[in-house]
């Protein structure tokens, strides 16, 4: 693994640690209490930034404005680019404080990617938590395709099994995918198919690793608690319109469903080829996501 720094960043009751390697958030706690999963190994991208995509990318294929790129197979057994072109790259830092830091980083490489693209990535601590922004720019003279996420893993303070987990997401409807590279295939609607979290619910032992449609009318957060309602928030931004789930299941290892990866998306896997929500950002064209984390 390429050489990496920490920074530490606090605000009150709340303690972050951001890694320059994917400008990853590696830790983030609340009175010593964790609310995401510390990193422990860089296949599962905890906490990394996912852009110039986020998610799948089938056979490492897509074409752009009539020019098609390949790009590099990271997700060999299932044959394609996971999560895009930073997540393993060490990016610069431009500015810190005690509650603030921002990372940035440009992708500037026409072989697998058609334009120059410059990223910037803004974590703050307040007393509603840790607010993250990241705001992509068009620095070429082309327009280029653009999606994004980030991949932290909440834990709930006091459980120990996503089984246990309370999870509520305002979505109608959940992008299925096929049982071995969980590539999309229909858009269906959460109650006929068992994904209905609207109300929130007990996860159970239900597999996830699906999709979800963000509803625009329902509020725009994300509820991971116990059934006492004590755990964690996640708000984003309307940029965000898909929200990936995953119960970390790791192979049933032995850190199998202990987290729940929490993913807000501006588009759906595999976006750079159905083109659906994918952003084409035009030469000077900037575009912004946001999402926050908070104790509840």
């Amino acid at each position: 693994m390429k050489k990496e720094t920490l920074y530490l960043i606090s605000h009150g009751e709340y303690t972050s640690e951001i890694s320059t390697m994917g400008a990853a958030l590696t830790s983030l706690s609340f009175a010593g209490s964790n609310l995401i999963e510390k990193r422990t190994h860089p296949r599962y991208f905890s906490g990394e930034i996912l852009a110039p995509w986020p998610n799948r990318i089938e056979d490492g294929k897509y074409s752009f404005r009539d020019l098609g790129y390949v790009l590099p197979i990271n997700e060999v057994t299932r044959n394609t680019a996971l999560h895009g072109l930073v997540f393993d790259k060490p990016w610069q830092v431009i500015s810190q404080e005690q509650d603030q830091i921002t990372l940035g980083i440009t992708i500037d490489d026409h072989e697998i990617y058609p334009g120059i693209l410059e990223l910037e990535i803004h974590y703050k601590l307040e007393d509603l938590g840790l607010l993250s922004t990241l705001t992509a720019t068009n620095c070429g003279d082309s327009a280029i395709p653009y999606g994004a996420s980030t991949h932290p893993y909440i834990s709930v303070p006091g459980l120990e099994s996503v089984n246990d987990f309370m999870l509520q997401l305002g979505a109608s409807h959940v992008l299925l995918t096929d049982d071995e590279r969980y590539l999309p295939t229909d858009l269906v609607d959460v109650v006929a198919n068992g994904f209905d979290f609207r109300s929130g619910r007990i996860i159970g032992e239900q597999f996830i690793n699906h999709a979800f449609l963000q509803d625009p009318d329902l509020p725009r957060e994300i509820l991971v608690t116990s059934q006492s309602g004590k755990g964690v928030l996640i708000s984003f931004s309307e940029n965000a319109k898909w929200i990936q789930i995953h119960t970390a299941d790791r192979d049933g290892g032995e850190d199998s469903r202990r987290v729940l990866a929490v993913e807000p998306m501006t588009c759906p896997p595999d976006a750079f080829n159905s083109g659906i929500d994918l952003i084409e950002l035009l030469p000077g064209e900037s575009h912004e996501l946001s999402w926050r984390i908070k104790v509840i």
